[in-house]
């Protein structure tokens, strides 16, 4: 009887899920009176250059391949993981990440997949994904400011912040040492990861971050061919950076990623192009792909095996 409740209870939370998702899709982009008409941006992209338009799309999908394949070679130090069930929990894990502050939600797409009983493990695995990738959007931004002048604009308070914040979050690896023993068992697939897949996780995240560059730049050629330069890529390694500082809520995300590319991109003039590619690339690197893991969702395993 219980199990029978708690599968009930599992099914009216992935609905709930589904529902949030993609109401909070509609709502920012269908059904919205905003100034910018973001929908008709998109639609001038798409006619301006089509067939660039096209390979920003390709680019979204090799973005998520490479995020799967980052969490198969993570996950299979502590289950046997198919490359497709590790798609199927990124992008489960991106409709979750939807309704929950800076997309934590993720994660349990992710350890959810899996019929893993104990998924605390995969759980300490998945950060391995996550620190990699933050990892290196923070040594990328850091370079970011060296190819801008007065380092974007940013004053000396916000540029202490951002690198003693990027410190605390390298050194977060170290808190493995204070981990209660019990936290610490749970821990041991993560102190003792293989330092070749580590590296490879960390090469791929890279790949990953010259992915998103790689879309925004193509962008800007398609919407403002005359800012395509490399200062505009120092702009956009900054801003990327500060995003991940940040911490947001999903009904704020891809507003406050549009306002602060605006600020960085102010700097040139530029900032109303540097709000509508940021908000245009959530739509396509979130938006479109939280719709589609809406279809995984329903296979999650909140209640153990189903």
């Amino acid at each position: 009887m219980l199990k029978k409740y708690r599968k009930k209870l599992g099914l009216a939370l992935k609905i709930a899920i589904v529902l949030l998702a993609v109401g909070y899709i509609a709502r920012r982009f269908l059904f919205t009176d905003d100034s910018e008409s973001f929908p008709l941006h998109l639609l001038t992209a798409i006619k301006t250059s089509p067939l660039t338009f096209i390979s920003v799309l390709f680019l979204m999908v090799l973005n998520w391949m490479i995020e799967g394949y980052k969490w198969k070679l993570a996950a299979s130090q502590q289950v046997k993981i198919t490359f497709k069930s590790a798609m199927k929990g990124v992008l489960a894990g991106v409709t979750i990440g939807t309704a929950t502050p800076n997309r934590i939600g993720e994660f349990a797409g992710r350890i959810f997949m899996e019929n893993e009983v104990d998924r605390i493990p995969l759980l300490f695995l998945s950060f391995v994904c996550s620190f990699c990738q933050v990892m290196v959007t923070f040594l990328a931004g850091i370079t970011g400011m060296f190819l801008l002048e007065d380092n974007a604009g940013l004053s000396r308070n916000e540029m202490l912040f951002i690198y003693s914040a990027g410190l605390i979050f390298c050194l977060l690896p170290i808190t493995l040492r204070i981990l209660p023993k019990k936290w610490k068992e749970k821990a041991s697939q993560l102190r003792n990861f293989p330092t070749k897949i580590f590296f490879k996780i960390l090469f791929l995240s890279a790949l990953r971050y010259a992915v998103y560059v790689f879309q925004f730049m193509l962008l800007i050629y398609i919407l403002r061919p005359e800012f395509f330069c490399m200062e505009t890529l120092g702009f956009i390694m900054v801003s990327y950076l500060v995003v991940t500082l940040i911490p947001t809520f999903s009904f704020t995300e891809v507003f406050v990623r549009g306002s602060i590319a605006a600020l960085i991109f102010s700097t040139a003039g530029y900032e109303r192009i540097g709000f509508i590619v940021a908000v245009l690339l959530w739509l396509i690197n979130v938006g479109i792909p939280s719709l589609v893991g809406t279809i995984f969702v329903f296979k999650l395993k909140f209640a153990g095996k189903e």
